[in-house]
């Protein structure tokens, strides 16, 4: 029995003794293959420009002709003739229809009917050989050479508008091609219904591609900002609490990260070179100079397409990640692998 108990007891011990082997082995590997090394992070960065940004009112709207008007018979009767089409430029004065206005027993000359205005003819009503009244339109016919947005703005929005504020226009038929022009009347009074304000953007409708009856995206400058602090979209770490960026800082001598490094993956002065050489070798750029992301809080103004205004946080010259970056916490070493070059400043008032 006391045999049995003390074999028993020499499993244990042995089988302690390997456990603990074990886990001083697993605690002695190579520096270099250490989940906690720090490791080096290839990144792409962009320089924080100062640049002028543009505010903008982005609003729906619809196309109508400056001058346009619906042409009535003077008299009722059947639509005898329809002269044009749609989409045919008339004059002034020219002949568009006749109405045959006989009756039962008696016989009149048929009633010519005359386009009011210069323009296209944007919508016939009729069809020949209708009868109608004189009180039923005949066609749309409107000045195309230059056309007007007609926008519905909320009450919250216009303290934006002022007569002369300059207007980009998209439609979906011409989806690449911006259609420029600016505010032209703002109405005097919000309309009860809706509690609208109507706008009036006049445009120059150059090829007569915009014709009225057109829905379009309208894009109004409300305001100018020059000299701001630009960023890429790109860059911008947003969350709940706060908004931040990565920023690029270079690592300074009296500071030098690698030291630590090295101390734990090697013990002799040879190899503390050697690896102090492939470690700067990684790091470096083609200036020879090693960097370290930071993270950095700032407040954001606008949006503009792939840039943002900053307000507070960065100034320019520096440079932010913007591509890598949820690869990287605070501290992280990095290596630049492609960066936008540093752009002079031009206040050129270019959309943005």
């Amino acid at each position: 029995m006391k045999k049995l108990k003390f074999i028993k007891n020499l499993f244990i011990i042995k089988t302690v003794l390997i456990l603990v082997i074990a886990l001083t082995a697993s605690g002695c590997k190579p520096a270099g293959k250490r989940k906690n090394d720090k490791k080096i992070i290839p990144v792409m960065a962009s320089f924080v420009t100062n640049s002028p940004i543009e505010h903008r009112v982005e609003i729906n709207g619809e196309i109508k002709g400056q001058n346009q008007v619906d042409i009535y018979p003077d008299v009722p009767g059947k639509v005898l003739n329809l002269y044009v089409r749609e989409g045919q430029f008339v004059g002034r004065g020219q002949i568009v229809a006749t109405i045959d206005r006989s009756q039962v027993g008696m016989i009149y000359r048929p009633a010519t009917v005359t386009s009011p205005i210069s323009g296209v003819i944007g919508k016939i009503y009729v069809e020949q050989g209708m009868t109608i009244a004189n009180s039923t339109p005949l066609m749309l016919i409107a000045d195309t050479r230059i056309v007007e947005g007609v926008l519905n703005v909320t009450e919250k929005q216009l303290g934006y508008f002022k007569i002369g504020q300059k207007t980009e226009i998209k439609v979906e038929s011409y989806p690449d091609i911006k259609f420029r022009g600016y505010v032209s009347k703002i109405s005097s009074m919000l309309d009860p219904s809706s509690r609208t304000l109507e706008i009036r953007v006049r445009l120059f409708n150059i090829g007569n591609r915009l014709l009225p009856g057109n829905y379009a995206d309208f894009s109004v400058i409300v305001k100018k900002f020059r000299n701001q602090v630009i960023v890429p979209i790109d860059s911008i770490i947003d969350s709940i609490e706060r908004t931040e960026v990565f920023v690029v800082e270079e690592i300074k001598k009296k500071k030098d990260p690698l030291k630590k490094k090295i101390k734990k993956s090697t013990k002799n002065d040879k190899d503390k070179k050697k690896t102090k050489k492939k470690l700067q070798k990684k790091l470096k750029d083609k200036s020879g100079k090693i960097y370290v992301a930071r993270l950095r809080r700032v407040k954001t103004g606008l949006y503009r397409g792939k840039i943002v205004q900053i307000l507070a946080g960065l100034k320019p010259g520096e440079r932010v990640v913007t591509l890598g970056k949820e690869n990287i916490i605070d501290g992280s070493l990095i290596k630049i692998i492609s960066q936008e070059p540093e752009k002079k400043n031009k206040n050129t008032g270019s959309n943005l």
